[in-house]
This record gives structure tokens, sequence and C-alpha cells, in this order.
């Protein structure tokens, strides 16, 4: 099968050129060349047009080879570059390959020609693949470094409006909790606490998408789960769409939040259904993937392995280029103002990087779109994770809580919880404060609750040596960020509870209980890592934060 070569010949003979092309025709190749000799005539068939190599005779009346080769350097570093010539000595060719030439041939051994056109331009083509793979490489670490960026900035501002929101719907509750049944103010609290729920759900995408949210991973099925929502989907996306579910018998387990991968394909079931207004076809897709050395290389935020893969395809009005470079972006819509928050597929971008997973979509306009969501096989003796049961009725307590929280409005809202659950209530703003109180006072304290965010700061000293002061007592540190996402100072004893912000008074009561009554802190030293607070406690209904 003839190979097309496209051939750019500075020669001012004619019959040197038939020569030329007559053995590259015998190796094979299908020629398309063009001739020049002048200067002036070289620059232009440059710019005209893409060449795959340029041979060049070394002695004309009119441009010479080594001037062709600067020229060609000029503009077209990476173009192989041939001299060919019946006269060239040993020093001119040393001279000409110095100057960029990549190999020089004698008019009267031609045949070295195929053998040197082969090699150059399997060369370029192997440098031109390897430099786009760098490039390609270098977009993907940009983006990345960009959703990184904007995921450090919505993790912050969810976790400052969560203490926010927490103070809210804590202080609204206390009073609508205070008025008569009959109260006229009572439904405008209810539609003050709706809209806080409301808001505390955009937080809790913003925490997903910045990969600070708390995932309850178990191990999945992803078929049994699409499985389970086949008779939703269907009513989700209407009877003009074709929905379809093909999946693979003998996909691997995976390991993941069971309501977050629900949520991830609820979010892409609407995006598509959106692209599908006249109708079409929708599917969901799983089998077995395996990405290899060679895709890693491609991507830089991938791990190679075995994985689960869920394609998921449409046949709607697609996306150009511009919608494609900030599709995971929070905020970023291009519905019509109040048709959208932006935070649908940088939620599904979230819960599938912070469960190891990877994904791709593919998009043109008027051709639809197919997102690929790979998720990492579970290894083989990993069980799942089981959540406590939370108690539908907190007991009640009389032990002595301190609780060291900076913002003095949550410290409040703490004090109101747990001395109206029977506690008896220590406050500090810090922790000096927090060391003078337990140092101060004379009967026991029986559990502290501290504020990781500040005892992670200058203040990680103190709040040690506070947590030491008290060996027998138990500790629940809490944050607006998860366990695993906070950083752990040394002084995260082992045994600790931890509980994430923002929880209802209920969930707080309930990590209290558990605390006090689980195994004591010696148990905790001799027993391994820190447990966390049960995750469906930290999000319950209510939403104060301490």
């Amino acid at each position: 099968m003839e190979r097309e070569l496209r051939v750019l010949i500075v020669e001012d003979c004619e019959d040197d050129e038939l020569l030329l092309l007559r053995e590259l025709k015998r190796r094979g190749f299908a020629v398309c060349s063009v001739r020049v000799e002048t200067r002036e005539a070289l620059a232009r068939a440059l710019e005209d047009a893409e060449w795959d190599v340029v041979i060049s005779d070394y002695i004309m009346p009119r441009l010479d080879g080594l001037t062709a080769l600067r020229l060609v350097k000029a503009t077209h570093p990476d173009l192989p570059f041939l001299l060919v010539s019946g006269t060239i000595g040993e020093e001119v060719a040393v001279e000409a390959m110095r100057a960029g030439a990549h190999d020089y041939i004698m008019k009267g051994n031609l045949a070295r020609l195929g053998v040197a056109v082969e090699r150059e331009v399997r060369e370029r083509t192997e440098r031109r693949k390897t430099q786009e793979h760098l490039h390609r490489a270098e977009r993907e670490l940009r983006h990345l470094q960009k959703m990184e960026t904007l995921g450090q900035l919505a993790g912050s501002i969810a976790h400052d409006f969560n203490n926010l929101l927490g103070i809210i719907r804590g202080f609204g509750d206390f009073a609508f909790r205070a008025l008569e049944p009959d109260h006229p103010a009572r439904a405008d609290l209810e539609e003050m606490q709706k809209a806080a729920r409301q808001a505390a759900g955009l937080t809790s995408q913003l925490l997903v998408f910045s990969r600070k949210q708390v995932l309850n991973a178990v191990l999945l099925d992803l078929n049994e789960v699409l499985q389970g929502m086949d008779r939703m989907l269907r009513s989700l996306v209407g009877q003009k769409i074709a929905l379809s579910l093909e999946l693979y018998q003998g996909l691997p387990l995976v390991k993941a939040d069971r309501g977050q991968f629900e949520q991830v394909v609820l979010n892409l079931a609407v995006n598509a259904r959106d692209a599908l207004q006249l109708g079409g076809k929708l599917s969901f897709t799983t089998a077995p993937a395996t990405l290899d050395a060679a895709y890693v290389s491609r991507h830089v935020d991938v791990v190679p392995g075995e994985y689960a893969l869920l394609t998921v395809s449409d046949t709607g009005c697609g996306m150009g280029p511009e919608v494609l470079a900030r599709l995971f972006e929070p905020f970023f819509t291009t519905k019509e103002a109040g048709k959208g928050t932006g935070l649908g597929l940088s939620t599904v971008y979230g819960i599938v990087k912070q469960s190891g997973g990877h994904i791709t979509v593919e998009s043109e306009r008027g051709r639809g779109t197919t997102f690929r969501l790979y998720l990492p096989r579970a290894l083989g003796g990993e069980e799942e994770a089981v959540a406590a049961a939370a108690a539908a009725h907190p007991a009640r307590g009389t032990e002595t809580v301190l609780v060291v929280e900076d913002e003095p409005v949550l410290r409040t809202l703490a004090r109101r919880i747990l001395e109206g659950a029977g506690y008896s209530v220590l406050g500090a703003g810090n922790a000096a404060e927090a060391l003078t109180a337990s140092e101060g006072h004379s009967g026991p304290i029986h559990l502290f609750l501290v504020d990781t965010v500040m005892a992670g700061g200058s203040d990680a000293d103190l709040v040690r040596r506070v947590v030491e002061s008290r060996p027998e007592a138990r500790v629940v540190f809490v944050s607006g960020f998860p366990a695993q996402s906070v950083p752990r100072p040394e002084f995260l004893c082992p045994g600790a509870t931890f509980l994430q912000k923002p929880f209802s008074a209920e969930a707080l009561l309930v990590a209290l209980r558990a605390a006090l009554d689980g195994p004591g802190p010696a148990a905790g030293k001799a027993g391994g890592p820190t447990r966390p607070a049960d995750s469906a406690g930290a999000r319950g209904a209510g939403g104060p934060a301490a």
C-alpha cells in the first residue's frame, strides 16, 4: 500500500527532480511534490502548504543548499531537511549537519534516499506525538490546578457559610418551639427554616465539588444501583426519550457512597434530558475497563488499574468547545437565569474524584454528548462500611462538657442545646481560656467539644495541654470539613470522635452520648485510629453548627 508523502524539492534541474521522485516511488511512496529553485519560491512554498520533508541540492545558480537549510529551519525547525549532491565533500557535509540538516546523500547512491526519508518521517511523527502528549498533559495539569483552586475556594466558602446557617437554623428552631401552635409567626419561621435547609443543600454541593464532603463508602454493584433507579429515571426523562440500560454481567464491585452515586446518575440524567428537548436516545452502559500506563501518561490525574466504567450517552444538542472547557466549574451554566444553579455537573465531578475515580466527556454541537465515569475496582478483602444507627430520641445527660469554640454565637448555641439536654457546660473562646477553665474547675470534666480549625492553628500546643490535663475526658472534634480532609494535628488522640458541621441538635447529642458511653480514652489508645461520628446523624435534619 502506497504511503502519501508531501515533498518540497529545492532543485534547479528537472531531470534530477525526476530521479528523486522515481526513487521515492520505488520505495512505496505516493508522492505529491513541488520544485523550487529560488529563495522567494522556497519561502512561498513553506508558507502555502505543509510538507513532510525537504530535499535540496547543494549547488544551484540562484540558491545554495546551506541558505535553503537556514530558511527552512527559521520557520519550520522540526521539518526534516535532506541534502542531495553529486559534489558535496566531507567537510561541507559536516557543516550542513551542524547547521541542522538531517542527512546528506550522494546522487550516485540514491538508493539511500528512500531509507533516509522513511526514517526522518517516522521520527518526526514520533516527535510530534510526544509533543502532543506533553501539550495535552500540560493542558490537563493547568485544568486540574484551576479546578483545585476553585475547589479550595468553594470549600472555604461552604465552611464559613455552614457556620452561619447553623446559627440561623439553630436559633430559628429555638424561636419556633417557643411559639404557641397558633402563633402567626410560626409560618414565617417555617419558611425561613425551609430556605435555610435549601441553602445548606447548596453548600453541601460545594463541599462535594471541593471533595470535602463525608462519604459513607460501601461496596457497590453499579448494575444493581442502576436497575433500582430504572423506574425513577424513566419517569424523570419522560416518554419522548428512549432510555436504555446496557449492563455488563460480572461488573467489578466498587467502593463508593451509594447516595452520592445515585446523585451522580440523576444529575447526568437531568443534564441529558435538558439536551433532548425534542426527544432522542439516552443510554447507561457499564463495562469493566483497564487504564494502563499509556492512558495514564496522557491523563495526569489517573492511577493505573482496574475500573468499573459507566458510560452515559445521549443524542441531544451537544456542546461546543467553549462550554466543554468550563463544564465542571461550579456555578457555570448555559441555562437562563433562575433555571439552574450550575452545581449539577460540578457535583458529579467532585463525587467521582472523591471516590478515587476519573471522568471524561466528549461532545459536539448537534452530535450528542458522552460521559465516561471510571470508578476503581474494590480491592479484595474490603468490607462494607456499616453506619451506626442514630437514636431517634437522644438520651439526656448530666455530665460536664467544656465547649472550645472561637465563634461566640456558635458557642452560645452549643451551650443552649447541651444545657437543654441536662448537661453542665463550660465555655472557652480559645485554647488558653480552655486551659484556664479546666484548671479552675474543681469537679470532673467528662468531655471536650473542640473546633479543629481553631485548634489546628497556633493554639495546637495549648489544645493538646487541655486534653492531656484531663486524661479521663472524652473528646469530640468538630469542623466544617470532614475528618479525611482536615490536617490531623498530633493532639487528635486515638479514640476521639469527629463530627462534621453543619449538624442538627439531635446529631450533636447523639455524638456526645456515643462518645461518653463508648470505650474510654485508655481503650481508644489501645484500639487505634480516630473513629468518626455517625455520618447519618451528621446529615440529619435540623442543622445548627457548634
